[in-house]
């Protein structure tokens, strides 16, 4: 719990960082992509802190192509 508390304080250090140089380029874009990639971030810290199961991309990968895998084996 202390982690996670941790991961969300350093986040909010971030964003107070780094919205006063975003907001004074006033790009919207940037904004947005900056805010969701952060929120991702921090969820996914979350959740590797509190030893949630985060789903490998290779899994879904391996299980598309394991049928392929067997025919040629």
């Amino acid at each position: 719990m202390k982690n996670s508390i941790g991961i969300i304080m350093i986040s909010i250090i971030i964003v107070i960082y780094e919205f006063k140089s975003l907001k004074e380029s006033d790009s919207k874009k940037e904004v947005w992509s900056f805010s969701i990639l952060l929120l991702f971030a921090t969820i996914l810290g979350i959740m590797k802190v509190l030893d949630i199961n985060i789903p490998n991309p290779l899994d879904l990968v391996s299980i598309i192509y394991s049928p392929i895998n067997n025919i040629l084996h």
